[in-house]
């Protein structure tokens, strides 16, 4: 079973930095799926403000390694938004 990732604000940050920041931007989720290996899920706010419950959909997901603090392999990540 994955297990949740430790160094999700670091997964975050080079994640957002490459894809820019959707409309609407809710998290990122980032799991530890096996070695350097994470599945990383780019939610954004979903539905009217007015609803009691918030709810997020996922925009964005990738597999990506993780070495050295930098992405060095899995899914391809390009600038999709502008910030």
């Amino acid at each position: 079973m994955a297990k949740k990732d430790t160094n999700s604000s670091l997964i975050e940050s080079l994640v957002l930095k490459k894809l820019g920041t959707p409309p609407n931007f809710h998290s990122v989720q980032s799991i530890n799926v096996f070695g350097d290996y994470y599945r990383v899920n780019v939610r954004t706010k979903s539905g009217a403000e007015q609803k009691v419950v918030q709810t997020s959909i996922i925009s964005d997901s990738f597999l990506i390694k993780i070495s050295n603090n930098k992405i060095t392999d899995g899914d391809t990540i390009t600038k999709k938004y502008k910030s």
